[in-house]
């Protein structure tokens, strides 16, 4: 069995004391400290954590204003919060649920029921995500699926229009499948979907980049805030890993097991769908696949 990696939890606190008395408390699990709602927000979009502790009482935006943006951004809606903070009144404590908190501590508050009610959240969280895992991964290769794709490509398009950043697509291609299956059986073919799905994996680096089997031998590469330049560097570091494996496909005609790459981008905007960059990376891996194979090709350079 894989072994589990430590929950992460954001602490939120302009006081870098109450962050680190947490912090000493939750020295079981891994922890990020944030003295502003502003940058939780921006580690959260980045990097989503298993809870958030929060506090209230913050200048520029307080808990309630970090906790209401949290909930209404679909990148982030689904990590848990909860209230830490001195303010012990019923209306206070109201107004959080209302905001979308799942519990509320309030200060003093007894460590040992404090750690019960964040396990409680931790855990719920785990199997939250395990419920979420079933029906978005790919049971042959263990990568996303078709549906969590589409539902990562919308999240990914929506942060891009905010940021006003690039956008990179690469769909990917296994050269010469039909015959690989044809010569070595469908058990093998299986086997080389697993192999070159963990490989292309391997080759990712950042926590936003997402790689999911789009359908058959087919897969696609989301580069949020990545330029032409930048999606062509992962794409051909995808090819040559894929390439160096050689893994023996007597059926083509370099003798291994390739892969033809389409790479498209943009700057998202409202007036165009993600289905528009979908498209145009599709046409660029058929001009790869049309052109000699084993090659990455960008839209902008096809000519009409």
């Amino acid at each position: 069995m894989r072994e589990r990696k430590k929950s992460r939890i954001l602490i939120v606190d302009d006081e870098k004391t109450n962050i680190d008395v947490l912090s000493e408390m939750l020295r079981d699990y891994e922890i990020i400290g944030a003295l502003s709602g502003k940058k939780a927000i921006e580690y959260c979009i980045e990097n989503p954590p298993d809870l958030i502790l929060l506090d209230i009482i913050m200048p520029e935006m307080n808990g309630y204003e970090v906790c209401f943006a949290l909930k209404n951004n679909s990148v982030t809606e689904d990590v848990p919060i909860i209230f830490i903070t001195q303010k012990a009144d019923e209306d206070d404590e109201v107004a959080g649920f209302n905001a979308g908190a799942i519990d509320y501590i309030t200060k003093p508050f007894s460590q040992k029921i404090a750690m019960a009610r964040i396990k409680i959240a931790i855990e719920r969280k785990i199997k939250d995500d395990y419920n979420k895992d079933l029906i978005s991964t790919d049971a042959l290769t263990q990568i996303p699926n078709k549906r969590r794709f589409d539902e990562y490509l919308w999240i990914a398009w929506n942060f891009a229009i905010r940021e006003k950043k690039h956008l990179s697509l690469v769909m990917i291609d296994i050269d010469n499948f039909k015959l690989y299956n044809d010569t070595y059986g469908h058990l093998e073919g299986d086997r080389c979907l697993h192999l070159v799905a963990q490989t292309i994996n391997d080759q990712l680096r950042r926590p936003p980049d997402f790689l999911a089997r789009y359908g058959g031998e087919e897969f696609a590469i989301i580069l949020p805030n990545t330029d032409v330049p930048g999606g062509i560097v992962v794409a051909e570091k995808v090819r040559e890993a894929i390439e160096k494996i050689g893994l023996p496909n007597k059926a083509a005609s370099r003798g291994i097991v390739t892969l033809s790459l389409g790479i498209a981008n943009t700057v998202p905007n409202r007036d165009i769908t993600p289905y528009t960059l979908v498209k145009n990376a599709d046409t660029a891996l058929y001009e790869a696949k049309d052109t000699g194979r084993n090659k990455v090709v960008s839209f902008h350079e096809i000519k009409p």
